[in-house]
């Protein structure tokens, strides 16, 4: 899922240290763009 995605982000808390969000993207470089995926802990 992440490998094939044109981009990533992540977003990290750093006082835990871990990561509490996530969105990725396809995209045709030129135009569009697609967001399958936009995940964030609740608590965020």
């Amino acid at each position: 899922m992440l490998k094939d995605s044109d981009k990533v982000v992540l977003a990290f808390d750093e006082k835990p240290n871990q990561v509490v969000g996530f969105s990725t993207s396809v995209s045709d470089g030129a135009l569009s763009a697609y967001i399958p995926f936009l995940e964030v802990l609740p608590a965020y």
